[in-house]
């Protein structure tokens, strides 16, 4: 070869050796970043569809094993735990009365079936000696509160069974109607208890919708058809008239109520009336006045119990509901409004007469799904 081809080879560069592609710094923190957002959102997906698929199981179990249990007793599921004493003992069981008393929605358990199915339920178990009811109520319905009332003392007269009521935060209006059914009454020593009488609430907002431009064309077929009817544009003269009517209804119900507290507490009704004024009482007022006997707490109710029935060291067992899949679902979820079933207080009535004690209608207690 000539020495022009080797100068020639000499004087080539050599080739560059290719070089990796490289991200910038940012470039590469965003897609680390990316990919951390997207894996965490996939577990958590993954999380809730395994979370979900469990407690629907659950769920499904429970309620079928609810089923069950109903049809076998032919009543409503119940559950029984024991709260202290040795099983084979004669048993003192604890009802409890949880939450405003209202008729059932499509949702509920309506409160007089769930309490006559625990009765019923102590009545058919030869060991149950004595019954406890644990009353946290502020009352409801008018009806509601005397059917469960009268379940009671129907108890008591068949069965010669002492029944006890504990009260616990609340037992007011129809909470201490219902509780007027028993051989005793003792209460927390901050329970609030009282409210002896009606309510009625009767709003009138014919004058707002008048302003509004809306008026009301209701189709009635008597004078009164649409009494108490919020929206009605109508007199004084004609408010005063209907208020009159549903003062009396709301009186003979009073009357009922006074004539419940005085058999059950063995009082003269003079003396009863002067106290049923609406107002609500400490414990220590209520014993004061003969509303209650005693005040204590659950230890103390469980010993009066016993002496009441004889015995000397019971198993105490508590009753409740076979929870639901939408009993379950409100506190998956992160809620916990639900009910023998506690919502709204006077909303759920509309302008029916009540032996409630609702200062604030928005508030609720627990029911006995809750507890």
């Amino acid at each position: 070869m000539s020495s022009d081809y080797f100068a020639q080879t000499e004087n080539e560069p050599e080739p560059a050796l290719s070089q990796p592609t490289r991200q910038s710094p940012a470039s590469s923190g965003k897609s680390m970043w990316l990919g951390c957002l997207l894996g965490m959102f996939a577990t958590v997906v993954v999380v809730v569809l395994v979370v979900g698929a469990i407690f629907l199981l659950v769920g499904a179990v429970v309620g079928l094993s609810g089923a069950v249990a109903g049809v076998t007793r032919g009543a409503v599921p119940l559950t029984e735990r024991t709260i202290s004493g040795a099983p084979g003992n004669a048993k003192v069981a604890i009802v409890p009365i949880y939450g405003i008393l209202a008729p059932a929605s499509s949702l509920d358990r309506d409160p007089v079936e769930l309490l006559r199915a625990m009765l019923n339920r102590a009545r058919s178990d030869s060991k149950v000696r004595g019954i406890i009811l644990d009353v946290d109520s502020p009352g409801g319905g008018i009806t509601t509160c005397d059917l469960m009332w009268n379940e009671l003392v129907q108890y008591r007269e068949r069965t010669r069974i002492p029944v006890v009521v504990l009260m616990e935060n609340i037992a007011a209006s129809g909470g201490y109607y219902v509780s007027c059914g028993a051989d005793y009454i003792m209460a927390h020593p901050t329970t609030i208890t009282g409210s002896i009488g009606v309510m009625m609430p009767i709003y009138d907002a014919g004058e707002l919708m008048s302003k509004l431009g809306v008026r009301s064309r209701t189709v009635k077929t008597g004078k009164y058809k649409d009494m108490a009817d919020p929206f009605g544009q109508k007199t004084e003269a004609q408010w005063d008239e209907e208020v009159a009517l549903l003062s009396s209804v709301a009186t003979e119900m009073y009357d009922r109520f006074v004539r419940i507290v005085a058999d059950g507490r063995r009082l003269d009704p003079q003396i009863v009336r002067p106290l049923a004024d609406g107002r609500i009482y400490t414990a220590q007022q209520a014993k004061d006045n003969g509303l209650i006997d005693e005040i204590g707490y659950r230890e103390d109710a469980i010993r009066k119990v016993e002496a009441l029935a004889g015995l000397k060291r019971a198993h105490v067992v508590q009753y409740g509901r076979v929870p639901t899949l939408i009993d379950l679902l409100p506190g998956f979820l992160g809620r916990g409004d639900v009910t023998i079933r506690l919502d709204t207080g006077a909303g759920r009535f509309g302008s029916r007469p009540m032996y409630l004690w609702a200062p604030d209608p928005s508030t609720t207690l627990p029911s006995a799904t809750q507890r």
